[in-house]
């Protein structure tokens, strides 16, 4: 596993050039070969129950829900996925 605190949370924004097929899937798939060349086992992330496909989006990619909180007046959903290190 690699050293060190764990990366600060990010919330990315694309412009329109990202707007496009399969764009949201490279963003997950980046993270993933990143963190395992570092050396982490496993990918968090959070995000707002609102954005029910971006949930959908990250569960087809192979993260579970590992439990779901009230936030702000909405939800936070908290998801996980182990990764291949090396």
């Amino acid at each position: 596993m690699g050293s060190g605190d764990l990366s600060k949370p990010r919330s990315p924004g694309f412009g329109s050039r990202a707007e496009r097929p399969n764009a949201g899937r490279r963003l997950p798939e980046h993270a993933e070969r990143k963190a395992g060349q570092a050396g982490f086992a496993q990918l968090r992330l959070v995000t707002n129950a609102a954005f029910e496909a971006n949930i959908r989006l990250y569960q087809f990619v192979g993260f579970q829900i590992d439990r779901t909180e009230p936030f702000r007046g909405g939800g936070a959903v908290h998801m996980s996925k182990i990764v291949a290190t090396g």
